[in-house]
């Protein structure tokens, strides 16, 4: 099982930093399907998108886990 609280991390970061799914999803390079399916915990992203979203949100890596 996924660990849920990934996706309500990802859920909170976009919105504090007022980001669409699409625009979010634009921005990491991946279609929105794909994004809602980290969001919901649906799927994991692969390393290079969590480095991404790293960057996009200025976070550190470890806030993910």
């Amino acid at each position: 099982m996924i660990n849920q609280d990934f996706g309500l991390r990802l859920k909170e970061l976009r919105k504090i930093h007022n980001f669409t799914q699409t625009e979010l999803a634009n921005n990491v390079g991946i279609s929105r399907q794909t994004y809602l399916n980290y969001e919901y915990c649906r799927t994991i992203p692969p390393a290079e998108t969590i480095v991404k979203l790293s960057q996009i949100f200025d976070v550190d890596l470890m806030e993910y886990f």
